[in-house]
């Protein structure tokens, strides 16, 4: 049993490699691929079905993703650019409420028709807000691309999103609250969550001024003349914290999410120490993110593909986003006196839905068994290719608008 776990692990390391070359050699988003290429290789896909070989052990990968997860919030925290925060927090929150919510309202009215099966009003609204997310890592990937991931407009996106990431994590904190039964108790889950949270708290306040005195030991020894020994010691000394929060969580019945997001805010003020390992501790913890995003597809069933009530339900929610997201964001840039070529650019961009999404329509699907992460699949898939498309006319379409208005953008 033992063996067959390390094989399984050394296996998925294997297909992480093949993927990530395989994206970079076809200039795909990796997000995109792994979901797709683990999809195929999972218990739905075309080799399970047809020469019935099951390359991952479902077992494995779902405890191996349980930990993907948590590294994913905690690379999310240790990612926040304080200064970013302070400099557009005010426009971003601004951004958020008026994109976000006009959107989410929208969505709100259009699924309730469309998705049969959900159990109230208040768990509808949730889903609508979680399909306005962005993807941040597609994004910047495609930002790169197109040479607008340092303009400001980007930033302001980036920290809308960074309101987006604290929003989806609170959601998961209740939704791993939440069960079938217990969706009419929902101000008792809101209650005792609130509880916990204070104690976490008073927690992590202990926590910070205890690894503060060990990284004043740590700094005093003098192990900066080694740094080989410098930098094995940090990676130790992070995952500790790492660790330790994750605890302590468990003891106080506080969520893990959350837990691992406030661990990297923590890891984050040490940033003088962070910097020397920041390289080894972004690899350590992207590849479990890899393994979850192998697990998120190997949940797939590629035959959604063919299902025309899927691609109804993606296209007409994948329109709503297209068109309400565009129009408040370029409208949000244009009164907050953006570039607005960059803003257009910027606003396209965003389209794909976000890394958190698929995370909380997975945690709909255990609780309610609505196979939402197949319709999230689709339209991750159809909101890529639309920015994609939309960026390579958007030229065109500023032509088109100048030559309509008669204006200059």
């Amino acid at each position: 049993m033992y063996f067959k776990i390390m094989l399984e692990i050394l296996i998925l390391l294997v297909l992480i490699f093949v993927i990530q070359l395989l994206s970079n050699l076809i200039r795909i988003p990796f997000i995109l691929f792994i979901l797709v290429f683990s999809a195929l290789i999972g218990p739905n896909g075309f080799i399970s079905k047809m020469y019935n070989i099951n390359i991952i052990d479902e077992n494995v990968i779902n405890i191996l993703s349980q930990l993907g997860v948590l590294l994913l919030l905690y690379l999310i925290g240790l990612q926040m650019n304080i200064r970013d925060i302070i400099t557009y927090n005010i426009r971003a929150l601004g951004f958020f409420l008026f994109t976000n919510l006009s959107l989410g309202l929208a969505l709100y009215m259009i699924i309730q028709n469309i998705i049969p099966g959900l159990p109230s009003k208040e768990l509808a609204f949730i889903l609508a807000i979680v399909l306005t997310f962005t993807s941040t890592a597609i994004y910047y990937e495609l930002a790169k691309d197109y040479k607008l991931d340092k303009k400001p407009e980007s930033k302001l996106l980036f920290s809308r999103s960074i309101i987006e990431d604290v929003l989806s994590i609170l959601i998961l904190a209740f939704m791993f609250s939440v069960t079938e039964h217990d969706t009419n108790q929902i101000s008792n889950i809101i209650y005792k969550l609130a509880v916990s949270f204070v104690l976490f708290i008073v927690a992590i306040f202990f926590i910070y001024i205890i690894f503060s005195l060990i990284r004043d030991i740590i700094n005093g020894i003098g192990l900066q003349q080694n740094d080989d020994a410098n930098k094995q010691i940090y990676f130790s000394f992070f995952i500790s914290i790492f660790v330790i929060i994750i605890l302590t969580s468990q003891i106080l019945g506080f969520p893990m999410g959350v837990a691992a997001f406030i661990a990297g805010i923590i890891s984050n003020l040490y940033s003088r120490e962070f910097q020397q390992i920041r390289d080894s501790i972004f690899i350590f913890s992207e590849t479990f993110v890899s393994i979850f995003l192998i697990y998120i597809g190997s949940q797939l069933d590629l035959t959604v593909l063919f299902n025309p009530v899927y691609w109804q339900i993606s296209i007409i929610i994948l329109a709503t986003i297209a068109i309400i997201k565009t129009i408040t964001s370029l409208y949000y840039y244009n009164k907050t006196g953006y570039n607005m070529k960059n803003a257009i650019g910027v606003s396209f961009l965003s389209l794909p839905i976000g890394e958190f999404t698929l995370i909380i329509l997975a945690e709909f699907d255990k609780i309610f068994n609505l196979n939402l992460i197949n319709i999230g699949f689709m339209l991750l898939l159809l909101s890529v290719l639309l920015a994609i498309f939309l960026m390579n006319i958007s030229d065109f379409l500023i032509r088109f608008y100048e030559r309509i208005t008669r204006t200059r953008i």
